[in-house]
């Protein structure tokens, strides 16, 4: 089965920064399925069958359980994935994320697995947390018209006279403000 490596950079509490190996892969049926060592470092037992360390529906949300089990503990990814100022890339569901700029709704593509430092990686709550941030400030979105046909213009128009009519016939009888009469 096809993999791709790709070494996960994490900060330790202490400071020390470990590689950590891992593979990936993606499939429809599954989703992203992520192997850590030992078997990111035999890829020829990795099969359909073979249990995942994490897995998710995009590599985002697949990287979002490695990190929580390592933030408890004090760890963070130093991987672009991991940084304050992304988020995952709705339209893809691969390596990619985008860079989010405050108060602009314009974003930046960029690799998940790009290097980061200390400072910039941020917990998956602080990056949630900057998130919904972004989103509260963007500007409001403008209301959308949506186009109306010719034809939804006639037939509006249409069912406005027939209302009209009716209403007329209803006022012509005279008959709205007598009483029901008696039996």
């Amino acid at each position: 089965m096809w993999t791709r490596k790709q070494p996960l950079i994490i900060s330790r509490p202490d400071g020390s920064i470990e590689v950590v190996r891992m593979r990936y892969n993606a499939t429809h049926q599954r989703g992203w399925r992520c192997f850590l060592d030992p078997l990111a470092s035999d890829p020829a037992a990795i099969d359909e069958d073979t249990p995942t360390s994490f897995h998710g529906r995009s590599l985002f949300d697949a990287l979002a359980m490695f990190r929580a089990t390592i933030e408890p503990h004090g760890a963070r990814l130093l991987q672009a994935m991991a940084s304050r100022e992304c988020w995952a890339d709705p339209k893809t569901l691969d390596r990619f994320c985008r860079r989010l700029t405050p108060g602009s709704a314009d974003t930046d593509l960029v690799d998940g697995f790009l290097p980061i430092t200390p400072d910039e990686a941020a917990t998956l709550d602080e990056q949630r947390a900057a998130y919904e941030a972004w989103l509260a400030g963007l500007p409001p979105a403008p209301d959308p018209e949506t186009p109306v046909s010719a034809a939804r213009k006639a037939l509006n128009q249409t069912n406005a006279a027939i209302r009209a009519a009716g209403e007329a016939a209803i006022l012509a009888r005279g008959d709205l403000a007598k009483p029901p009469p008696q039996e």
